[in-house]
């Protein structure tokens, strides 16, 4: 596994590869940047994923995750670089585009639950999951 670097400006610059070299990549990306005026939001991001596998891209605040998603759903179009399903050359140009390919992405919304304290955040879960409000809280 190669790591992803930061940048200057918490931009994200670097290789993600957590796949083995025998087997065909469902979707890989190669030298995709993306800047909005003069923030540089992707710089060169590579990354292979494989059927199977899951992922996760980390990263500070400002680091170019929800940029690099919504490249790949169709939302935004990168500067340059490629984009690769299955072995073949894609454009993902729309969130339709992205969805034939098999490529969904859940937004990250805080507007659907309201901020709630603690204990009410529990009873919420408690409504929601039977089996979490009979657990009790974890104190761990």
């Amino acid at each position: 596994m190669q790591d992803d670097r930061q940048g200057h400006e918490g931009r994200s610059q670097g290789t993600i590869d957590l796949s083995s070299p025998h087997e065909a990549a469902a979707l890989e990306v190669r030298g995709i940047s993306k800047r909005f005026g003069e923030i540089q939001a992707n710089d060169g991001v590579d990354l292979t994923l494989r059927s199977g596998e899951i992922h996760a891209i980390l990263g500070e605040n400002g680091a170019g995750k929800s940029v690099l998603a919504k490249i790949l759903y169709g939302v935004y179009t990168p500067d340059v670089g490629t984009i690769r399903c299955a072995g073949r050359d894609a454009t993902i140009d729309s969130p339709a585009a992205a969805r034939a390919l098999g490529i969904g992405l859940v937004f990250q919304d805080f507007r659907l639950i309201p901020a709630l304290t603690c204990s009410r955040t529990w009873r919420w879960r408690c409504r929601s999951t039977a089996s979490a409000c009979a657990a009790g809280p974890s104190h761990s």
